[in-house]
Order: structure tokens, then C-alpha cells, then sequence
């Protein structure tokens, strides 16, 4: 669990060198126990499990000229590096930790404490996450790190990061996208909220095609779900076409059967997919919903889901 005392309840080491850490560690502290020294930066390295792969050249130099004229306001926070005695690993502010070594300083203040790898990664998280600082492929990626890695349920995610489930769930999803609709996410030429339309497109080459539609007529968000419904529909039609038709029911059977016919176009309608309803005499039967590979299975896994949710 990770500690939720206030920083400033458990801060203990206010000022100290690296003198004063090691015998803080000779005295084996509490888990929870954290610290706050000058740790140079030469004994830093970077969080193996940080979320965030890209920092810009130009954000790091205004950052470095700011420590530069005022010092580093906020401070690192590191643990003890399990790999070399007196050295340390980043939990959060790489950044900061980058800017600090192109501003020249040698040593920078740190929080030190004991965290396990899922602590530093939960951490890393939450510090970019509240700034704003990850794509949502790299939010993605790092959910995704946590349910893999520690075996969490999306829902335990969302509890560990302050986001709901579903948030969770469709932020993942963006990693089944083909490379180029990633690529247009990335260089925000796309928003989150197309990205997830055309994952209803589970055919690579479609989506494709239909992202460079997006692009080209630049199609705001409803528009283009309005044209992704329209290719499913047209593709669900074809599919449809190449199957065997249905025996034509007799006319005792005929009422219930439109009956099921309508209730299985109300829901083709509204789950994007082949819908075939089985009843026999005394009313018992099946409702099968058809899916095509991982990502269609998915997405109508995530609309039944939705539909829970609302009700």
C-alpha cells in the first residue's frame, strides 16, 4: 500500500548529507520511513519503469534555466538502488532530474524512501498524470504494465490512479490500434475520442482507410463515429450476404419469428455485429452476438459492459 501520511508528518533527515542517510539505513527504518537529503546526481538513474519515453529538448531547457536563477523548488524522490550500494533509482521527476544535470548542479534534494516496484511505477504514474505529462498511448502503456505485471483487474487500477474502470479499460484499448492511427494519435493529430471510434474497426487495413478519411476532411469526433457505424454496417450487410438464408417459418411460426427478427436488428443496430436469436416452443433458447478477432470481441465485451454501467 502505498503511505498516505502528509510529506510533511513523516520527513525526517531535513538538511543532511549522504552521511546521514547511511545511518539512517543502518538503523533499518520502517517501510514507510522517507528522508530528505542532497543526493548527487551522479548517483541517480533513471526509473526503469517510467511511463514517459519522450522529453522535449526545448521544455528541458527553460526547465534548467529556471533551476539555474531559483534552485530546484520541488525535490526528487528515489530509493535505494537494490543493484549499487549508495547510489539510488527514481521514483518521479526524472525531468527535473534531467534539467538539474543540464543546469550544472552536482547534487539535488531528494525524498528518499523504500518502495516496491509496483509503489515506483503507481508513482511515476500519478506525478504525470496529474501534470498533464503523458500521451494517452503512454498512459496506456503503463495500465497495462500494472495488470500485467501485478496481476491488478482494470478496477484495481482505476483505484490505485483516482480513474474510473472504464476509463482504464478504454485507455488500454488504444494499444490494439494499428501503427498508423497510433502515429497520428502521438503526433496529436487525432484525439482520444477518435482513436476510440475507430476501434471498432478490427480490420487493419479498413481502419486505415478510414483514418486517412478522418484526416483528409478533418472530421470532428461524431462524425467520424458516424463513419465507422456506417462501414460496420455496410461490412456487417456483406457478411451477412455470404451467409445461408434462414428457413422461411410457417405461418403459425411467422409472428414470433419477425418478432425475433425485429429484436435481432435492434441489437445488430446497436452492438455493430451479427446478432442470431434461437427459441424453441417453450421459450427457452440462446442470444449470439458474432465476433471476428480480438478486437471486435473487445469492443462488444466493453459495450455490454457500458450497458451495465448505465442501468
Amino acid at each position: 500500500m502505498l503511505p498516505d501520511a502528509p510529506l510533511s508528518s513523516r520527513v525526517s533527515g531535513l538538511g543532511r548529507g549522504l552521511d546521514a542517510l547511511f545511518r539512517l539505513e543502518d538503523e533499518a527504518p520502517a517501510p514507510d520511513r522517507q528522508t530528505l537529503v542532497d543526493v548527487p546526481l551522479d548517483r541517480i538513474r533513471p526509473n526503469p519503469q517510467q511511463p514517459r519515453t519522450a522529453f522535449a529538448a526545448e521544455t528541458l531547457a527553460a526547465l534548467a534555466r529556471s533551476i539555474q536563477r531559483s534552485g530546484l523548488l520541488q525535490p526528487l524522490v528515489v530509493k535505494p538502488d537494490p543493484e549499487r550500494q549508495g547510489h539510488f533509482v527514481l521514483i518521479s521527476g526524472e525531468r527535473r532530474w534531467r534539467a538539474a544535470r543540464e543546469a550544472g548542479l552536482d547534487a539535488a534534494p531528494s525524498v528518499v524512501r523504500t518502495a516496491t516496484e509496483q509503489d515506483s511505477l503507481v508513482l511515476a504514474l500519478v506525478e504525470n498524470i496529474q501534470r498533464a505529462d503523458l500521451s494517452p498511448l503512454e498512459q496506456a502503456g503503463a495500465f497495462a504494465e500494472l495488470t500485467a505485471r501485478y496481476d491488478l483487474t482494470h478496477a484495481q487500477v482505476g483505484e490505485l490512479i483516482g480513474l474510473s474502470r472504464a476509463a482504464v479499460t478504454n485507455l488500454i484499448r488504444l494499444l490494439e490500434l494499428p501503427a498508423a492511427v497510433k502515429a497520428a494519435l502521438d503526433a496529436q493529430r487525432l484525439s482520444v475520442g477518435h482513436a476510440r471510434a475507430l476501434l471498432a474497426v478490427p480490420e487493419t487495413d479498413a481502419c486505415q482507410r478510414l483514418l486517412q478519411n478522418v484526416l483528409d476532411q478533418k472530421l470532428n469526433v461524431r462524425q467520424t463515429e458516424e463513419l465507422v457505424r456506417a462501414h460496420t454496417a455496410q461490412a456487417a450487410d456483406a457478411r451477412a450476404d455470404r451467409t445461408p438464408a434462414a428457413p422461411t417459418p410457417t405461418d403459425a411460426e411467422a409472428p414470433a419469428a419477425y418478432e425475433l427478427q425485429f429484436l435481432e436488428k435492434r441489437l445488430r443496430e446497436r452492438f455493430q455485429t451479427k446478432v442470431r436469436i434461437q427459441r424453441n416452443p417453450a421459450g427457452a433458447g440462446s442470444l449470439i452476438l458474432s465476433f471476428y478477432d480480438d478486437a471486435s470481441l473487445n469492443q462488444l465485451v466493453e459495450s455490454l459492459l457500458s450497458e451495465m454501467d448505465e442501468t
